[in-house]
Formats: C-alpha cells, sequence, structure tokens
C-alpha cells in the first residue's frame, strides 16, 4: 500500500510541474539525420466516457458499481437505465485504471522533457523530480524505431528509502508504423521484499495489457486485459469501441463468465444489458436519456 501511494503522490506532483516548468523552444538533442520520434497518443491508453459525466451519480454508488438504496430514491426515476449505464461504466474506469493512472500520469510528465539521441538508434526523454526529502524520482521514457514498428519503454528508479527501485519497467509496447494499432503492457512491482531489496533492476510481473487500433478520432477499439497471474480478475476484459455511429463498453467478467454490454449513439439514446441489472435484459433510454422500450433492432 505505501510503495502505491507514494508513487501516486509523485505522479501528481511531475504532472504539475511538468505543466509549469516545460518550453515550447525545447529542442530535441540528436543527429540532424535523425529524425525525431513521434509521442504515442495518451488516448491509446485510455477511453473516452464524456458523455455520461453529465450522470446524476454518486461517489459512493461508482465505488459500489450499483445505485445505492439512497441513490435510487433521489435519482430521476424516468432516466434509471441511464443512470445505472454511467454507474457501471465508471466503476469500471475506477476499478480497472487504477492501476494505469500512475504510470499514464508518469508518461505525460516525461513527453513534457526534451529527448536526447541515443547511440543504439532510440530516443530517451528523462524526467528527474527530487521531493523535500531528497528522495530522487527518474522516469525515463525510451522509443526506437524497428523494422516495422516503434518499441517503447518506460521505467522509473527511485531513491526514495520505502520505495526503492532501480529501473523498474512500468510499460513497454509497440506501435506499428503506420500509427494506427498497437499494444501496451503494464507491470507492477513483483514484491515488497523486492522493492525493499534495493539491488539491480526492480523486477516486475505483467498486470494489464491493452491491445488498441485507431482509423481516426472517431473510430477506434481498445481491448484491454487483466492478465497478472492469481488476480481474481485474471482473465477479464474491457473492450471500448467508438464509430461515428456509436460508441460500446463489453465487460467479460472471468471470475464470474458473464458479459455486460452498454452502447450509446450520437443522438444521445443508448441501452444497457447488464447481469445484475433487470435480470440481464436489455433495457434502453431515448435522446433526452429518459427510459424507453427497446425498439426491435435497439
Amino acid at each position: 500500500m505505501r510503495s502505491r501511494v507514494t508513487l501516486t503522490v509523485v505522479a501528481m506532483l511531475l504532472a504539475t510541474l511538468a505543466m509549469v516548468g516545460c518550453s515550447s523552444d525545447d529542442q530535441p538533442t540528436g543527429p540532424e539525420s535523425q529524425e525525431q520520434l513521434s509521442l504515442p497518443p495518451v488516448n491509446t491508453m485510455s477511453i473516452d466516457l464524456g458523455f455520461f459525466e453529465a450522470a446524476d451519480v454518486d461517489g459512493q454508488s461508482i465505488q459500489r458499481g450499483r445505485l445505492s438504496e439512497s441513490a435510487i430514491a433521489s435519482s430521476e426515476a424516468l432516466k434509471l437505465n441511464y443512470i445505472n449505464a454511467a454507474v457501471r461504466v465508471l466503476f469500471l474506469n475506477v476499478v480497472t485504471y487504477s492501476a494505469l493512472a500512475e504510470p499514464v500520469s508518469a508518461f505525460v510528465v516525461a513527453a513534457h522533457s526534451v529527448p536526447q539521441y541515443q547511440q543504439d538508434g532510440s530516443w530517451l526523454w528523462t524526467y528527474i523530480y527530487v521531493d523535500d526529502h531528497g528522495s530522487e524520482y527518474g522516469i525515463f521514457l525510451r522509443g526506437k524505431r524497428m523494422e516495422d514498428h516503434v518499441a517503447w519503454s518506460m521505467e522509473v528508479s527511485s531513491t526514495d528509502p520505502n520505495l526503492l527501485l532501480d529501473h523498474f519497467l512500468w510499460f513497454a509496447g509497440e506501435i506499428a508504423t503506420d500509427e494506427r494499432s498497437g499494444f501496451w503492457q503494464f507491470y507492477e512491482p513483483e514484491s515488497s521484499e523486492a522493492i525493499a531489496a534495493g539491488s539491480g533492476s526492480t523486477p516486475g510481473v505483467q498486470s494489464i495489457r491493452i491491445d488498441w487500433r485507431k482509423s481516426a478520432a472517431n473510430d477506434q477499439r481498445l481491448a484491454l486485459l487483466i492478465n497478472k497471474q492469481g488476480d481474481p480478475a485474471e482473465g477479464s476484459t474491457l473492450i471500448f469501441e467508438e464509430s461515428p455511429e456509436m460508441a460500446m463498453v463489453e465487460f467479460y467478467d472471468a471470475a464470474n463468465t458473464t458479459t455486460g454490454t452498454i452502447l450509446w449513439y450520437p443522438d444521445g439514446s443508448g441501452s444497457i444489458e447488464w447481469p445484475d441489472y433487470k435480470d440481464g435484459v436489455k433495457s434502453c433510454w431515448d435522446v433526452f436519456q429518459d427510459d424507453v422500450d427497446c425498439q426491435q433492432g435497439d
């Protein structure tokens, strides 16, 4: 718990410093013949749930993954399908992305630094932060052109006695040369004992993998797989698809072998089909997010 809290605080502090410390005049350092790599878009690591931001949902319901009795009583009775969809989608986002918030924040931080060209042909973005106690945190983001893709990785080191990390690999991935597809594999420190040992590169275990493809700004697919061995949710998947015609979230719960689907359309209408909501019967809302009977083809 201590390590996760510390990393979260550091990532937030670094993100704040990066926003005020970067300069548009910064120039990459490297041979003129070597074109600097384009940084991967952050949205290849996250899903857009802005459609549900207007839902009247309390934090307690989001943490539970379903509306509390008091929330049901106070919610607009005509919008229960939409509100229940929002609760489940936001719950999944909080639970699933809680493990990704720190490395993604660190990625944003490192991206604000000036890249340096390396002898092996890679580009290295480095960001160093020293806290009030003199502990140093270093983030190292590296990208390298390969034959048919660009290989990326991000490591973090720390001299904090409560979180000794030595080039711990936070994530690695590949992006196709046409930048329309790729994957990310995220890692967690192997154990608290490995962190405390502080000798050699800190070992890690895979935790979450994201496979993505992107044809346009509003045409993309992210498939997130929990692949941490022994995790109660191992094998569960969260899929987000977006196109000009519709958007969808589909969650497969490996522990219970159940699948839930939520759809929404540009006009504001949508539907929820979730195992623990109305016995899994598909339930719809209209363009005003009011409950309606599902029509054939919805």
